[in-house]
């Protein structure tokens, strides 16, 4: 099978910044190219994934999506299923 690696996301702004301004819940396989709101954990151990301000890549979004399927548990959304994920609401 495939090993484990971290996937970096790309930042976008401060974590303060993310989870003060409007967001929205989508679901994980739609939130690819959107600014995460909020924190997700792979537990244990507990390490984060994704932190509010960064950008969801499709190659994330899709090994969270791999990882839930297989039963590992992801924590940190508000959708305590981690069926969906907040971002931030695109400013026109």
């Amino acid at each position: 099978g495939k090993s484990a690696r971290m996937i970096r996301p790309e930042s976008v702004c401060t974590i303060s910044e993310a989870m003060d301004g409007g967001s929205e819940p989508v679901l994980l396989e739609e939130s690819a190219g959107r600014i995460s709101a909020e924190f997700v954990y792979l537990y244990p151990p507990g390490i984060p994934l994704i932190a509010p301000g960064e950008r969801v890549t499709d190659e994330l979004a899709g090994q969270l999506l791999e990882w839930r399927s297989r039963g590992y548990e992801l924590q940190g959304t508000a959708d305590y299923a981690c069926r969906k994920t907040r971002v931030w609401v695109d400013r026109k």
